[in-house]
């Protein structure tokens, strides 16, 4: 179960109180479990939840990698730097996910080719919901201390 939003509400153990995971965590969390395809269960109190885990959990183009993706999989893991990518059902749109597991926040360079993107693919962050420039090559992103980022692929 997700521990986000406003937790602990009549709990055998522990005040009622908001979940302690950074929003970049919750973000994280989110992700993997997005990418993952897990069952997206909410451990927290929605009504009296924060606006922003709502907008979260409401993210309907981060949704869309839990409803609509296929092959789903870990394909780089090194120090502290996580790669999982996925299909869309489309059959043209794809996923990738991006994790840093790093105690600082750090910029990453993803080779395009590392998350089954093309040189002239469209890249879109979905937690941001904005277009991501490359150089058709790489591309460069800016991670939180264990931080997430969830991207659509596109032609």
């Amino acid at each position: 179960m997700l521990p986000l939003g406003r937790i602990g509400i009549r709990a055998e153990r522990g005040d009622d109180r908001l979940s302690r995971l950074t929003r970049a965590e919750q973000i994280s969390l989110l992700t993997l479990w997005f990418i993952s395809r897990s069952p997206l269960m909410m451990g927290g109190d929605l009504p009296t939840s924060p606006l922003e885990t709502i907008e979260l959990l409401t993210n309907d183009e981060a949704l869309a990698v839990l409803w609509h993706s296929r092959d789903n999989r870990e394909v780089f893991r090194e120090r502290d730097l996580v790669l999982w990518t996925a299909a869309d059902t489309d059959g043209c749109t794809r996923y990738a996910a991006v994790f840093s597991l790093a105690d600082a926040p750090q910029q990453v360079t993803v080779p395009l080719g590392s998350i089954g993107a093309r040189p002239g693919d469209r890249i879109r962050e979905l937690w941001t919901r904005t277009e991501t420039s490359h150089d058709s090559h790489c591309l460069r992103i800016d991670l939180p201390t264990h931080g997430a980022a969830l991207y659509r692929l596109s032609p």
